[in-house]
């Protein structure tokens, strides 16, 4: 570990995380993994937490973000919206998923021009995942149009289709019919989900 993950985990225990936990047969240990790992709210821990985000990287930094995946935390919301879109921030895909993730936990109002802006940027690639089951709750056409462009790139397009079922548009039943996709992936299920949800719509 790095001397700043352990100087913000020796922080962390100082402002109360406990050191250690149990989770059933298992023991945790370290504060962050506490975190992230038992129902010990991160809450209370939120500005520490994102002070230390420009000091890491890599799993170190993923591990953070995870602390940080929790309602509530809406200082962390746009810190995490703008590091997902730095260039600065590592281009790893399970950091840019896990950013993506906490996103959608925390769904802050305040960073919905933010999630549009990382969902049209391809190259964040499978990391927009969860960005784009947020697409609904933003419930604009901007939003709207901008799951029916994920529909066309691979990276996203289960997570897409879900989110253009859930807008309830019946205008996008024929281009999710043309859709192809194979029985037993995701996207398949998400396909035969979102032209039920939208054809109980038509029939209303």
């Amino acid at each position: 570990m790095s001397s700043e993950y352990d100087a913000l985990e020796a922080r962390l225990v100082d402002a109360g995380v406990p050191a250690s936990a149990s989770k059933g047969p298992l023991d945790v240990t370290g504060p962050i993994e506490v975190l992230v790992n038992t129902r010990h709210s991160a809450l209370p821990y939120e500005n520490l937490l994102i002070a230390a985000i420009p000091a890491l990287t890599g799993n170190e930094l993923e591990m953070v973000v995870r602390a940080l995946t929790q309602r509530g935390m809406r200082r962390a919301g746009p810190v995490l919206a703008a590091l997902m879109a730095s260039d600065g921030s590592p281009a790893t895909p399970g950091l840019l998923w896990a950013i993506g993730n906490a996103l959608n936990t925390i769904n802050d109002p305040a960073t919905y021009p933010a999630v549009l802006a990382l969902c049209a940027d391809g190259r964040l690639g499978m990391g927009r995942q969860m960005l784009f089951t947020m697409l609904p709750k933003i419930r604009s056409e901007a939003a709207y149009r901008c799951a029916v462009a994920g529909l066309d790139d691979p990276s996203v397009r289960g997570h897409a289709i879900e989110a253009v079922g859930r807008f309830g548009r019946v205008e996008a039943l024929p281009k999710l019919a043309e859709l192809k996709t194979k029985p037993g992936l995701y996207e398949h299920k998400a396909k035969t989900t979102a032209i039920r949800r939208l054809e109980r719509a038509k029939a209303r």
